[in-house]
């Protein structure tokens, strides 16, 4: 395969990660939307860029697409709660009444 074959080969592949992406971006919200839980955290890890996983109910959710203060740690035991439709979580602190609300990235 000669040089322009090589060229065209990545021009086409950039064009399909780049759909591929956008589609992401674009069902990911409905996902969340989707999403109903409410329970205590049972277990919560971390990216390296600090975006946190839970484990509620023996199912995973991953928080990627919320946003986050940074400043603020989930621990096992605080409750998370997450009505359908709704793009809020809440996240009570485990054994007080102290209550956070997360929004959507993609609040519409």
């Amino acid at each position: 395969m000669n040089n322009k074959g090589i060229f065209l080969l990545v021009k086409i592949s950039a064009v399909f990660l780049i759909i591929y992406l956008i589609n992401k971006a674009i069902n990911r919200p409905a996902t969340i939307k989707g999403w109903s839980f409410k329970g205590p955290v049972e277990n919560v890890w971390y990216t390296e860029k600090g975006i946190p996983s839970v484990l509620v109910n023996d199912t995973e959710y991953n928080l990627d697409h919320m946003i986050w203060h940074f400043d603020d740690i989930i621990h096992v035991g605080d409750t998370v709660i997450k009505r359908k439709g709704d793009l809020r979580l809440r996240l009570i602190r485990r054994g007080t009444k102290d209550t956070v609300f997360y929004n959507s990235i993609n609040d519409d």
